[in-house]
């Protein structure tokens, strides 16, 4: 391609643009070369050095641009400060060159004349001698056999085309089938003519990338789409390997088609969507399309090691983040999340996309973000088979810190989540017995939520979501018989988006476990006007002494005094609360008055026993008066109503038949007499 001229020292002439556009990019790169490792400037990374030189002054942002896409498709022509004395193929490899474009396109209007005529140059499609149509009929392939970007030429199949295009011509018709077909994204917006034909355009070049996207037009749609052409390594010898059965070189072509066609299907929505996002997508549909192929296994351990590292974070953080699509995808056990966000992205920003996608599901960014981080301990050899599919083979997520040795006096953790970020604290019983008490305490400046993992073996976990006071972020967790689990954890998650690195201090005791039980120790049946003494057994179920406060509530006032009143029990002890509860005569039949109980500890107010009991009103035999009592007044009642034709007995006839055999005659009025007046037992059929 025509470039511009240098001068003797490789420096572009003309410097006058310094702008702090694509600061997100120059993050992003930095984090990028960082991961792979190239941080020793004896092996001159470009991308990391022509960063520090444009963070110190030493070029302008025009050049440090410039020399960036240098790095991309003209590594040959960098100034040699900035070169690595290795060859080719051990030279660090990343992931998508992607952001380095789409950067240096947003930029063209704010760059010099002659810093524009360099970029337009290096934006331009690259060359290809040949051409290759997918069998699919969507893309057509470029490529030469020859020069410094020849693909591999074995043609095994002797029909003049190298089998290394054919492979990659199918491995494109099998991304648009998902990508497109199956997951019904919107197709790339057309480029027309551009590359011979409106089939969609595959370039390949030698580059220390696996590819890139390039954005060349705005697409004809109201919203902010582009058209593009894709361009992906030549080769791929030297690449990170992976678990292709066909091979490291075949399995990165596939990826990396899967990869940077979902940029261009992106694209179509909004071509200057967050970072993060776009590289979080892209690199979770490489496993959409190639399950097999395990490439985005390599970018992992950046994720597990660094839990504190925003979600959002827009470095090589992003590749690793992958997950947070598959969190997603395997939670709700729906592919076409992703497609909504998509589709929301074409109107508003990715935040808010996320949060009316998970808002039908009755989530929202914040709580699926704190469940995403339970998800992430999940994994390596704490794998229990319930959460990722594949997550026995993701890395085991890293501790903050772990302790074994208590109590733990309360103070500032190190690592410090940024927003969406998180840590984790584990706490490992060893020889203590008792009650496990966590206590946190998030700074002001963010947003909290927390989890506690209760693992009883090193892959059986349990999930308990702390309740957050969320004036000064505070929570207490307690997690009886310690001694009984194989870790617990706590999860800190800052769920204030935009905010930086923010601190949280915990501590941790083990107290004497303290139990308390109760129960009724009598029915729940009453007579109506009748007062029924009813009896609460209560248990201290630990050998330490301790106070029961109990406490007794109704929903309709029929105890006969409130109660709320302490007890002190020894070790194992029981005791028992006797109280009455009486409705008012006359209180229809099958009336139920709710009782509400509870026996709390009061040396540790965590630990209670709760329950509600119904009291129902039942018929008594022999009250025939409905007065509440069998007495006098109900041999009166009776009488009057088998001879002088008094009222019939309430609430209904039976009310009469002391006797029950389902008469009322005079043998009522004569067992009545004797209850009351010959020592007679009561009605056999009144359960009391």
């Amino acid at each position: 391609m025509p470039i511009p001229s240098l001068d003797k020292n490789g420096d572009i002439m003309h410097r006058k643009v310094r702008s702090t556009a694509g600061l997100s990019v120059i993050l992003f790169l930095v984090g990028l070369f960082q991961a792979y490792g190239a941080t020793n400037t004896s092996e001159k990374d470009p991308a990391i050095l022509i960063e520090d030189d444009y963070k110190a002054g030493v070029i302008d942002y025009e050049s440090k641009l410039i020399y960036q896409l240098m790095s991309v498709r003209d590594y040959d022509r960098l100034p040699s400060k900035y070169q690595s004395p290795l060859p080719a193929e051990q030279r660090p490899k990343s992931k998508s060159a992607t952001f380095i474009m789409r950067e240096a396109y947003d930029s063209l209007p704010i760059l010099s004349p002659q810093g524009q005529a360099i970029v337009s140059a290096y934006l331009a499609r690259p060359a290809g001698t040949y051409t290759y149509n997918s069998p699919g009929g969507h893309f057509k392939l470029h490529y030469d056999v020859s020069g410094g970007n020849a693909v591999p030429t074995t043609d095994n199949n002797h029909n003049g085309v190298p089998d290394y295009v054919e492979n990659v011509a199918n491995y494109c018709d099998s991304v648009w089938r998902t990508e497109i077909d199956n997951l019904g994204f919107l197709t790339p917006p057309s480029d027309g003519i551009s590359g011979g034909d409106s089939k969609y355009d595959i370039y390949f070049e030698e580059m220390d990338y696996y590819g890139y996207t390039q954005p060349e037009v705005a697409g004809p749609n109201p919203w902010n789409d582009c058209t593009s052409f894709i361009s992906i390594h030549r080769n791929f010898n030297g690449f990170p390997p992976n678990t292709d059965p066909d091979g490291d070189q075949l399995g990165a072509a596939k990826v990396t088609i899967a990869h940077e066609f979902f940029h261009a299907v992106q694209f179509a929505y909004d071509y200057s969507e967050e970072l993060w996002f776009m590289e979080t997508g892209s690199t979770w549909m490489e496993d959409m399309v190639f399950d097999p192929v395990n490439d985005n296994y390599n970018y992992l351990s950046t994720f597990f090691s660094s839990p504190q590292t925003a979600l959002t974070d827009n470095g090589f953080h992003c590749y690793s983040a992958f997950i947070w699509y598959k969190f997603l995808e395997e939670r709700f056990a729906d592919t076409s999340f992703a497609r909504s966000m998509w589709e929301a992205c074409r109107f508003t920003t990715a935040y808010n996309a996320i949060n009316d996608t998970l808002s039908l599901v009755g989530y929202n960014f914040d709580s699926a973000l704190a469940e995403f981080t339970t998800w992430n301990f999940v994994t390596s050899t704490k794998d229990d088979g319930d959460h990722y599919e594949e997550g026995k083979f993701y890395p085991s997520m890293s501790m903050a810190e772990s302790k074994s040795i208590y109590p733990v006096a309360m103070h500032f953790v190190s690592a410090t989540p940024q927003g969406y970020g998180s840590a984790y604290i584990q706490f490992l019983p060893s020889s203590y017995k008792g009650r496990l008490r966590i206590n946190f305490d998030g700074s002001d400046g963010a947003g909290w939520a927390a989890y506690i993992i209760k693992s009883t073996s090193l892959n059986t976990h349990t999930f308990q979501k702390l309740v957050m006071n969320p004036v000064g972020w505070t929570s207490v967790a307690s997690v009886d018989s310690f001694q009984n689990y194989y870790s617990v954890t706590l999860v800190a998650i800052n769920t204030a988006q935009y905010s930086g690195a923010s601190s949280f201090s915990y501590s941790a005791e083990v107290l004497p476990q303290y139990s308390i039980s109760g129960a009724m120790f009598a029915d729940t049946l009453g007579y109506s006007g009748y007062a029924r003494q009813t009896q609460y057994q209560f248990i201290n179920n630990c050998d330490v002494a301790d106070i029961a406060r109990i406490r007794v509530a109704d929903s309709l006032g029929w105890l006969t005094s409130p109660i709320d009143s302490l007890f002190s029990l020894t070790g194992l002890q029981d005791s028992i609360l006797t109280f009455q509860v009486k409705s008012p005569s006359g209180t229809p039949l099958s009336t139920r008055d709710k009782l509400f109980i509870c026996a709390r500890s009061q040396s540790d107010p965590l630990v209670f026993d709760s329950s509600s009991i119904s009291i129902s009103l039942i018929l008594q035999h022999g009250d025939a008066d409905f007065g509440g009592l069998i007495n006098a007044l109900d041999i009166t009642y009776l009488i009057n109503f088998l001879y002088k034709g008094g009222s019939t007995p309430r609430p209904e006839l039976l009310a009469g038949d002391p006797t029950c055999d389902g008469l009322v005659n005079i043998l009522d009025v004569t067992k009545l007499v004797n209850i009351l007046y010959k020592g007679a037992l009561r009605p056999s059929c009144n359960p009391f």
